[in-house]
């Protein structure tokens, strides 16, 4: 079971963070954990693990969800089609949720 901390809503809330900060999100409140990481190699310095596997984030809009064509695929019954998105700036990265039935949650 995974503790949340802090809920958004999509079109009322996103969470904003400093490139430099590593974070963690729960898509749902039980639901998988995805992982922010910093990564050198990546070329915005950002990936996200989801379940050991590392994706590279690239500038702009990353969505989140159970569809194939999603940029990072969360096969769980409990996540959306499309979950939730990462935009990725030159200074700042956001997390938003983009309507989905369980939420999403800072863990």
């Amino acid at each position: 079971m995974h503790e949340t901390v802090e809920a958004f809503r999509p079109e009322i809330e996103t969470i904003s963070l400093n490139k430099e900060t590593e974070s963690s999100f729960s898509l749902g409140k039980n639901g998988p954990i995805i992982e922010i990481k910093l990564n050198e190699e990546s070329p915005t310095g950002l990936s996200v693990n989801n379940g050991g596997l590392e994706t590279f984030l690239h500038f702009g809009v990353n969505t989140v969800g159970r569809l194939p064509e999603n940029d990072i695929v969360v096969s769980e019954p409990t996540v959306s089609r499309k979950h939730a998105t990462i935009t990725v700036g030159d200074n700042e990265y956001s997390v938003s949720d983009t309507g989905s039935a369980n939420g999403t949650y800072m863990a």
